[in-house]
């Protein structure tokens, strides 16, 4: 998966970031993660509080069977997440973060806390690619 993140993820401060080890799914950069059950976590949303903002791109077990499952998953600071740009204007800042049915960031959707902690919209990038910074 190509991405334009480089310019905007200077924006971002990680206070904590764990390893964790991905499912078989794809797991996608800048979007929350989630327990999937079994000690794996990955992109699918599973009730509403995720473990973190996953770091980087996991290509699916299937696509690349020999490729490393570890991931950095930011947990706390100001982080980046990917928003659906057809709505990122409507995001409010100051609102909670709310997520669409494939985990990007939207103005309506599942509101989930970070690791038990409500994270605040702070900034709305919009562009090709739009991205939210949220406290957390």
């Amino acid at each position: 998966m190509a991405t334009n993140a480089g310019i905007v993820s200077g924006k971002q401060y990680l206070r904590f970031c764990e390893t964790m080890e991905a499912d078989t799914n794809e797991v996608y950069e800048f979007r929350p993660v989630f327990h999937q059950g079994a000690g794996v976590y990955g992109s699918t949303i599973v009730g509403t509080d995720a473990v973190g903002v996953s770091q980087f791109y996991v290509e699916s077990l299937a696509n690349a069977p020999t490729d490393s499952r570890l991931m950095s998953v930011a947990t706390s600071g100001l982080l980046l997440v990917e928003a659906d740009s057809a709505v990122a204007a409507t995001i409010a800042v100051g609102s909670q973060l709310t997520l669409d049915a494939v985990g990007r960031a939207a103005a309506a959707g599942t509101a989930i806390t970070i690791a038990g902690k409500v994270p605040a919209v702070r900034e709305v990038l919009v562009g090709q690619r739009s991205f939210v910074l949220v406290a957390s």
